[in-house]
């Protein structure tokens, strides 16, 4: 899958997928609070948030590349629950 990178340290592991990706699936409401969020990019927690992504997009588990961290970065960002996007057509193409 285009632009999804599996971000993994020996505890856990993230789905790196662009925001508008996320906008566009239609998901965002449905994202826990354990998947965090870092400029244009979402990363989904393994067990139910990517999952929910894949699955929405029919996406395949087993092509996506991986990015293995003795701490993973994402770990220091923002939860994707205290995003509040004011206006999705910016994220999304609009004016």
């Amino acid at each position: 899958m285009k632009n999804l990178t599996w971000i993994v340290d020996p505890s856990h592991a993230w789905l790196r997928v662009p925001l508008k990706q996320i906008i566009a699936s239609g998901i965002a409401p449905l994202i826990s609070e354990y998947s965090y969020y870092n400029r244009n990019h979402v990363y989904l927690e393994e067990d139910c948030d990517a999952p929910l992504y894949l699955d929405t997009v029919k996406g395949d588990y087993t092509k996506i590349p991986e990015t293995q961290y003795d701490d993973a970065p994402c770990r220091a960002y923002l939860k994707f629950t205290d995003l509040v996007i004011m206006d999705v057509s910016n994220f999304i193409g609009g004016k």
